[in-house]
């Protein structure tokens, strides 16, 4: 056969021209899917930090966090609240004007693009010009930059009319409430993008929960550590940030502390931990032991298309929006602050209302309570770009929040219980006594659940059933790991127990306040499970005491671990546990008329600790061998004692902790101090003793 040279030729040329085209349709399509390597002043970043923080520390000043609130501390030992050190009407001999030999004003005209409070300096030749110009501070609180990325389609614009909204809507003032959780400080830290979108999720669990005193207190670090790669104290995007919360769950403050308001990010990273996409003072195996016990999630969260009606509409809906924009404008003179022209995003805010007759939305900052209007703000409609990335978040509400129907298991309600029931805002409604030992009840009605929701739910047949879980357990917990191992692994097992208010066990009487401890306790379970197997009991449900031995048996029914609420007075399994020194490092006594609690260490009196707008309070959490079973205890010498101990576990982990967990037992006074005869965080609470 005879070869043809030119055909040959033309088909080796063919083959090579296909190749070249398939290589060069990979790389248009790798261009225009992948991230562009730019140099950092064409990156688009969220990464501005609190320029307050930035100017006390580029004067060489210590800056420090107090309560949200930052300061500026001077080497003689003396402070500023930051804000009015930048602004120069606090430390103006330690300000950069003194430091340089020139004159210093404050003005107040709003052309500062990050306070409308600045410090001015008077030069020789008598011009002025602020410290944000003469210290650069624009470079200096700009991160080291992150990408954009690759966003997923914005939504379809909602088919809402203007005329179809309200002229104006604030979520700090919705139904006369604030539905927002406390402004913070994000100090030095490019992590504007964190704050950001955790100051929306607090706030949509707010919503959700029907709550607006649920106020989560959710880590920052948790995002800004190396949890979540790429995206540190040199900047982040909100997007992300709200991705990760999602498909893994952020935990509490509590669990994980910010500690990154001293690291900064400029030129390069100036945090413990640096390295490719990781720029923080904590890494993510500083969060506590339990944190797989604290997580909050959202279900869902999108990009709004650039619209303002589906932008409001979605506020509405939804709750507070996580929302980027540029911030190197200025306030005009109605206080609304503008960008002129419009700059790239550069930081992140939240954006939680809308002013039609000013023309701005309401946005939430996050450079403490004390910058301009308590943390807030106004920014003009269509400025600043901050309608370009507007997300909005939805959750669900959590199973302590919401009473459940599926899985829901109501244990024996006893004859003394039976002609009615009140737990908080749950009813049980008339039962027979005849069908309390039964494990069938047909038309229960359940009135007002936890979140006050008015419609009756009907269960008919509804199965009535113990669960017993059986859990291999870690090295021994402390109340350090609460709510473990009551809630572990997502997986309540515990059951709670309240004291009765029939005369019972060696000293009988009771307090009915004892059932409210018991679900303010449960409310705080509830808050970390994914699964539901808890249930709580009256104390003469499950036990009896025999005056013969001066013992508490259990009745045959099967209990998990246990959480006790109530002393040993009024709840005989308090008493079967923690009046015994063979269990308990920290017991009750009854000795000359009164009860004592006996500590390694000290013996408390009733009669000393104990009176008017008084009481001291013991938590406690023991691990009982032969049972396998870990018991905790809620209790006081009386009534409000209890509930003082019950209130400081229903409010660990958030922003309203009384006081943090330690050790096996703890024995906190608490003192009526406002007078208004209730136990509430804001009463005076002393820790007397931590037993280990």
């Amino acid at each position: 056969m005879k070869l043809n040279p030119t055909k040959g030729l033309s088909r080796f040329l063919l083959i090579i021209t296909t190749i070249a085209t398939i290589i060069a349709l990979v790389l248009a399509f790798a261009a225009s899917h992948l991230p562009s390597i730019s140099k950092k002043e064409d990156v688009t970043c969220l990464s501005i930090a609190n320029p307050a923080a930035v100017y006390c520390h580029a004067l060489g000043y210590t800056y420090k966090i107090e309560g949200q609130i930052g300061y500026c501390i001077f080497p003689d030992g003396s402070k500023c609240e930051e804000w009015s050190f930048y602004a120069g009407k606090c430390g103006q001999q330690y300000s950069y004007c003194a430091i340089n030999g020139y004159g210093i004003e404050t003005r107040r005209d709003g052309k500062d693009p990050y306070s409308k409070e600045y410090t001015v300096c008077i030069l020789p030749d008598k011009t002025r010009r602020s410290v944000t110009e003469l210290m650069n501070l624009r470079e200096k609180i700009k991160g080291c930059g992150v990408r954009v990325p690759e966003e997923k389609k914005a939504l379809r614009e909602r088919e809402t009319r203007l005329s179809q909204l309200p002229s104006y809507f604030d979520w700090r003032n919705y139904n006369q409430r604030d539905w927002m959780t406390p402004i913070k400080d994000q100090g030095r830290c490019g992590s504007c993008w964190a704050f950001a979108a955790i100051g929306a999720v607090e706030a949509v669990h707010n919503i959700v929960a029907k709550n607006p005193d649920l106020d989560l207190d959710l880590s920052e670090e948790n995002l800004v550590s190396d949890c979540l790669i790429g995206h540190s104290c040199c900047g982040g995007w909100h997007g992300a940030a709200l991705e990760y919360i999602r498909d893994n769950g952020i935990t509490t403050e509590a669990c994980f502390q910010y500690v990154d308001e001293c690291c900064e990010c400029y030129v390069s990273c100036e945090c413990q931990y640096s390295g490719e996409g990781i720029c923080s003072d904590a890494t993510c195996s500083d969060k506590c032991p339990d944190w797989s016990n604290r997580l909050w999630n959202i279900s869902e969260y999108g990009l709004l298309p650039q619209d303002s009606a589906t932008i409001k509409s979605y506020l509405i809906t939804y709750g507070p929006l996580v929302a980027a924009m540029n911030m190197d404008g200025q306030f005009d003179d109605n206080d609304i602050y503008r960008c002129d022209p419009d700059e790239p995003i550069n930081h992140a805010v939240v954006i939680v209302g809308y002013n039609d007759t000013g023309g701005y939305w309401i946005a939430r900052n996050s450079w403490g309570p004390t910058w301009h209007d308590h943390g807030y703000f106004k920014v003009g409609y269509g400025e600043c770009s901050i309608e370009q990335y507007v997300y909005y978040v939805s959750a669900q509400p959590r199973e302590a929040q919401v009473l459940r129907i599926r899985n829901l298991q109501l244990l024996q309600l006893s004859p003394n219980n039976a002609d009615f029931m009140r737990m908080r805002n749950i009813q049980l409604p008339k039962l027979r006594p005849s069908n309390t030992d039964v494990t069938r009840k047909r038309n229960l009605q359940l009135f007002e659940n936890i979140l006050g929701n008015v419609d009756i739910i009907r269960i008919h047949n509804l199965q009535l059933f113990e669960v017993k879980q059986n859990v291999t357990y870690p090295s021994k917990f402390t109340l350090s790991h609460f709510p473990a191992p009551f809630v572990f692994n997502g997986k309540e097992n515990v059951t709670v127990i309240v004291g009765n208010s029939d005369p019972h066990g060696p000293c009988g009487g009771a307090h009915t306040l004892d059932t409210v401890g018991g679900m303010m306790v449960a409310e705080q379970l509830g808050i970390h499970r994914l699964e539901f197997y808890g249930k709580m009991f009256l104390d003469t449900d499950v036990a009896w005491y025999n005056d013969s031995e001066a013992k508490v048996y259990f009745w045959p029914v099967n209990i998990t671990n246990i959480i006790t609420i109530g002393g040993p007075g009024v709840n005989m399994i308090t008493w079967r546990y923690f009046a015994n020194p063979w269990y308990a490092p920290a017991y009750y006594q009854y000795q000359d008329g009164e009860w004592v609690l006996i500590t390694p260490n000290n013996v408390y009196r009733s009669s000393e600790w104990t009176g008017p707008g008084k009481d001291l309070a013991l938590i406690e959490s023991i691990y009982v061998p032969e049972e396998d079973r870990y018991v905790l205890v809620a209790s006081g010498f009386g009534g409000d004692g209890t509930r003082a101990a019950s209130l400081i576990l229903q409010l660990h982990g958030t922003n309203k902790e009384i006081v943090s967990l330690n050790g096996t037992a703890m024995i906190i006074q608490w003192i009526d101090s406002n007078g208004n005869a209730k136990v509430d965080p804001n009463d005076t609470w002393n820790l007397i003793e931590i037993v280990h």
